[in-house]
This record gives structure tokens, C-alpha cells and sequence, in this order.
């Protein structure tokens, strides 16, 4: 059976972040999603699967992550609503595994499009098409 990770091979710099209520600015819309940073840790990052999609007309690109990190009992809620930092890079949370349940490590699968990078300013994390669609509608 394969380890799950050694402490040198934590070599990536990750962001884990839990979904928060905000306060609606109007009260006619729908609640605003907000984020609050967990965690900021170093795991293990390793390419699963990556997929790719054609529909109606478009492409879209998936790719499967599994993250490794140390056992934190800050994690212990997380769910599939759930989502992580890396290389400026959204990836939702798919699932989460208590490695042997020893409370040693845990393994994140996580699931990344194409379109979800983080753009310099760390506020902002709308994806790209979303981006270029309010700064260039023409482009569309």
C-alpha cells in the first residue's frame, strides 16, 4: 500500500476555504456567496484524470486533483461545498477521505475547470469567459 504523503513531499502552498452568509446588499436578490479562508496549508498535489467535454457547440475542459494534506480538525466539516486555492487555480471539493482514519492525513478529490483561475487581485475569482463577457462584450 502506498503512503499517502511524506512531510517532503508537501511541496504546494494551498488555500482551503468554507462557504459564509453574507449580508444581501438588496434585499430583492438572492443572498451573495461568501468565502472565509480555513487554512492555509502545504499538501501533496497530484493530476488524477482529466476530461474533456464537447457540447452544444463548446468545449469544456475538466481535471481531477487529489490533495494530500495533514490531519487538521478545522477540516472536519468540510463538504463537497467546500473549495481550495492552488496555483491560482479553483478547485471544488468533490470528496474527502480520513486516510486509514487515523487522523494522520487527509485526501482531498478535488475537480478543476479550465475557465476558474484567480485573476491578481485575490478578491475577485470569477472566472475568465465571465471577465472578458463584462469587459468586451463585443468579443462574444
Amino acid at each position: 500500500m502506498k503512503r499517502p504523503a511524506a512531510p517532503g513531499q508537501l511541496k504546494h502552498w494551498v488555500i482551503i476555504e468554507q462557504p459564509v452568509a453574507c449580508k444581501p446588499a438588496d434585499p430583492l436578490t438572492d443572498e451573495p456567496q461568501c468565502w472565509q479562508t480555513v487554512t492555509k496549508c502545504w499538501a501533496a498535489v497530484r493530476p488524477v484524470s482529466a476530461k474533456e467535454i464537447f457540447a452544444a457547440g463548446g468545449f469544456v475542459g475538466q481535471n481531477d486533483v487529489a490533495v494530500t494534506v495533514r490531519y487538521d480538525p478545522s477540516l472536519d466539516d468540510m463538504t463537497h461545498h467546500w473549495r481550495l486555492w492552488w496555483q491560482n487555480k479553483k478547485l471544488g471539493v468533490a470528496g474527502v477521505l480520513n486516510t486509514n482514519a487515523r487522523d494522520k492525513w487527509l485526501k482531498i478529490l478535488t475537480s478543476c475547470s479550465e475557465d476558474s483561475i484567480r485573476l491578481k487581485n485575490p478578491d475577485f475569482d470569477e472566472p475568465l469567459h465571465k471577465v472578458v463577457n463584462v469587459i468586451m462584450p463585443e468579443l462574444t
